[in-house]
C-alpha cells in the first residue's frame, strides 16, 4: 500500500506542477525532468563492446553495435571467454550524477527517477540502437521473496515495466523466479560471486514452452561485473531461449572486474 501512495504521489506532483529537473531543480523546459543543460552533462556511453558492454575508449566506430559490427568491437576478455548472454546494451556509465538517481530509485522508490530513466534509455535505443531485432519479451532479473518483502519492490520490475510500456514490449514475470536467497554481492570476489549465484535461479519450463522463447531481454538497473546477468542468462540457456540480452540502465566504467561468471576471472 505504500508503494501504491508514493506512486500516486509521484504523478500527481508530476502533473500538477510544472516539471524540474531532478538534478539541477530548476525548471526543466522540457516536458519531462531533465533540463537540457544536465541532459548534454549525463555520462553517456558511446563505446563499449557490444557484448558485454565494457566501456572502451572513445571512437566513432566503437559505438557501433549489433551483429553485423566487426568482431573487433567485442573486448578481449569476451572474444576469448564470451559471456552466456547474446548481447549487453546500457546507455549511461555508472557515475555521477547517476548513481544518485539509482539510489533514489532503489532505497526510496523514486517514480520520477525511474520514468526519466527508462525514458532515456528508450531514446538512446531507438537513436543509436535501432537496427537490433527487440526482444519478444522482457524479464525483469527476480527478487527472491523474502528480499521483495524486506524491499518492497523490485527496482528491475518497475523499469521492465516503464521501458516494455513504451517500446510495446511485453514483459513476463512467471518465466524466471530467484529459488535462493543469497548475500548482497558487494564486496565479494569474482570467484565469491560466481558461487553466490550457483543455482540460486530456476527457469519454469512450463511457462517457456507455453510462450516459446526464441529471444528476451534481461532488464537490470546497473550492470557491475556480470556475474549475474551471466548466471541467469546461462540458467535460460540451458533451458531452451536461443538469444538473450541484456539491458540495463548503466554500466561500470572500466577498470571494473571482467565477467565474474566466467572460469578465467580474476
Amino acid at each position: 500500500m505504500k508503494n501504491i501512495r508514493v506512486y500516486f504521489s509521484s504523478i500527481i506532483d508530476q502533473t500538477l506542477s510544472p516539471p524540474r529537473c531532478l538534478l539541477c531543480q530548476l525548471p526543466s523546459q522540457q516536458r519531462f525532468p531533465l533540463c537540457r543543460g544536465c541532459e548534454q552533462d549525463l555520462p553517456w556511453l558511446n563505446s563499449y563492446c557490444l557484448q558485454c558492454a565494457e566501456p572502451l575508449p572513445e571512437s566513432p566506430t566503437l559505438a557501433l553495435i549489433g551483429p553485423q559490427a566487426p568482431v573487433s568491437l567485442r573486448c578481449g576478455h569476451c572474444l576469448q571467454q564470451p559471456p552466456a548472454f547474446t548481447l549487453a546494451y546500457a546507455p549511461l556509465r555508472y557515475e555521477f550524477p547517476i548513481d544518485l538517481l539509482m539510489q533514489r530509485i532503489k532505497h526510496r522508490a523514486d517514480y520520477h527517477s525511474i520514468e526519466l530513466l527508462s525514458r532515456l534509455f528508450c531514446q538512446r535505443l531507438q537513436q543509436h540502437a535501432q537496427h537490433l531485432p527487440l526482444p519478444q519479451q522482457l524479464l525483469p532479473v527476480p527478487l527472491h521473496s523474502k528480499r521483495l518483502r524486506q524491499r518492497g519492490f523490485n527496482q528491475s520490475l518497475e523499469l521492465a515495466l516503464s521501458i516494455g510500456q513504451r517500446l510495446g514490449i511485453p514483459v513476463n514475470t512467471k518465466l524466471c523466479s530467484r529459488e535462493l536467497d543469497t548475500p548482497h554481492q558487494q564486496g565479494l570476489s569474482a570467484i565469491q560471486r560466481r558461487r553466490n549465484l550457483t543455482d540460486a535461479f530456476r527457469v519454469n519450463q512450463t511457462q517457456l514452452d507455453r510462450i516459446g522463447g526464441a529471444h528476451v531481454a534481461l532488464i537490470d538497473d546497473v550492470m557491475t561485473t556480470g556475474t549475474t546477468a551471466h548466471m541467469l542468462a546461462s540458467t535460460l540457456r540451458r533451458a531452451g531461449v536461443e538469444q538473450i540480452d541484456i539491458w540495463c540502465l548503466a554500466r561500470t566504467p572500466a577498470g571494473r572486474q571482467h565477467i565474474s561468471g566466467l572460469p578465467s576471472s580474476k
